[in-house]
């Protein structure tokens, strides 16, 4: 990245593919772009970046001392295209059935985010509720949210993250997707899902499914019935605190 003669030098960015320590390199990643960097005392860099899109490595170019690959750019494909080209019967039955159950709810993109960013209102509530996140530490990042009893005191009042309601369907889906850290296996998933409402649909079944639990867990111990934990077979709650900056 810094040497004088590579075609990618002053483009500030850089790929990144999922690692999953074994040496096994995931085949779609992302391009990021630097905001800012900085060496650290120990030698280290520092670097604070975006996602811009995703891409597909074609081929390996270099492995060392950095990787250098051909790639392709992948769309955002808004519409939820079925019966693709190549599928086999039992694929495109399995596809059709999806969609069957699908229609129940929201179908496009733009409702689908919506549904996304109102089941993670819901999941910031429940979780200051409960006390598993601090309001405090976030109210310089997140936004209070409008209220007609705003002015009397803005400390009891909810917040969100921005985001919920400035971003578009397929950069929500990627910011949501970032408070997964702990399940890196599923973000890779929701990543090379090129289909923006399929990604929104599979996020809101883990929101909503995670607000359900969580709910579970507080009725158990509002009676005394002691807690629940993910491993009782529910879904662990994102680290709402801990997401994308």
């Amino acid at each position: 990245m810094v040497s004088d003669d590579k075609p990618w030098v002053g483009t500030r960015s850089f790929g990144l593919c999922w690692s999953d320590g074994k040496g096994g390199v995931a085949g779609v990643g992302t391009r990021l772009a630097i905001n800012k960097h900085a060496m650290l005392p120990d030698g280290r860099l520092f670097v604070e970046s975006r996602g811009v899109e995703r891409f597909r490595i074609l081929s390996v170019l270099q492995r060392t001392p950095v990787v250098v690959a051909e790639v392709e750019v992948l769309p955002e494909l808004l519409e939820d295209a079925r019966g693709k080209a190549g599928e086999s019967e039992e694929e495109v039955r399995a596809s059709e059935e999806t969609e069957e159950e699908e229609e129940q709810g929201p179908q496009d993109a733009e409702s689908l985010a919506r549904a996304v960013a109102d089941a993670f209102r819901e999941l910031i509530a429940i979780n200051m509720k409960m006390g598993l996140i601090n309001r405090a530490a976030l109210a310089d990042k997140w936004k209070v949210v409008e209220s007609e009893s705003r002015g009397e005191d803005d400390s009891l009042l909810p917040i969100e993250p921005p985001e919920l309601s400035t971003l578009g369907p397929a950069a929500l889906s990627h910011w949501v997707s970032a408070y997964f850290a702990d399940s890196p296996v599923h973000q890779q998933v929701l990543l090379q899902e090129d289909s923006v409402p399929r990604r929104l649909r599979s996020l809101l079944d883990v929101l909503r499914g995670t607000v359900g639990f969580l709910r579970a867990k507080a009725a158990l111990e509002a009676v005394g019935g002691g807690g629940m934990d993910s491993g009782s077979g529910g879904s662990a709650s994102p680290p709402l605190g801990s997401g994308p900056d």
